[in-house]
């Protein structure tokens, strides 16, 4: 009958897959050797400097290598590229009314939010406008216009509409912006 063990024990392993196992390990070293000098050849750089004995020594020191290109930067663009209304100055009330007129205010710019105010009324002439909600997004002033006095009454003239700009979401300056 045979017997497995002792075959088994007769094979010569180290033989058999050490020259193959010290082949590939040879040929890593020797790979990594080759990384090592290249690295060594195009990494550093030699300058020969004298020791005390009068002997050459090589010190080699690194290569750096900077890297510039050119980038693109988009210019900036305010959070909100236009403000909200801060004033609507009366400059003649006009007379006749008998309810405060209604305030029409145009449309801001994309994305805004509209603007709403209310004429104040004493006795028939409008004295001031209340802005009730400033908007935003109004890159300039807008048109403003009260309903027209019952026939045979003046109309309310105004003045200079104001308009604090925006930018980064804070209001940094107001400018006074005429409107018709």
């Amino acid at each position: 009958m045979p017997n497995p063990g002792k075959e088994l024990s007769s094979i010569d392993f180290a033989s058999m897959l050490g020259g193959p196992l010290n082949a590939v390990v040879d040929a890593q070293a020797k790979a990594a050797m080759s990384s090592v000098n290249f690295i060594k050849a195009v990494g550093f750089k030699k300058s020969a400097k004298k020791t005390k004995a009068g002997e050459q020594s090589t010190t080699e020191e690194p290569v750096y290598v900077g890297f510039k290109f050119p980038k693109e930067v988009s210019p900036y663009v305010p959070e909100d590229p236009g403000g909200a209304i801060t004033s609507i100055p009366v400059t003649s009330g006009g007379a006749g009314y008998t309810a405060a007129p209604a305030v029409t205010i145009a449309a801001p710019g994309a994305g805004g939010t509209q603007a709403v105010a209310v004429a104040n009324l004493t006795g028939d002439a409008v004295t001031s406008i209340t802005i009730t909600t400033p908007g935003s997004r109004y890159a300039g002033a807008p048109a403003v216009t009260l309903a027209a006095p019952p026939s045979g009454g003046t109309a309310v003239t105004l003045g200079t509409v104001e308009v604090s700009q925006k930018i980064s979401g804070s209001a940094r300056n107001s400018r006074q912006i005429a409107s018709s």
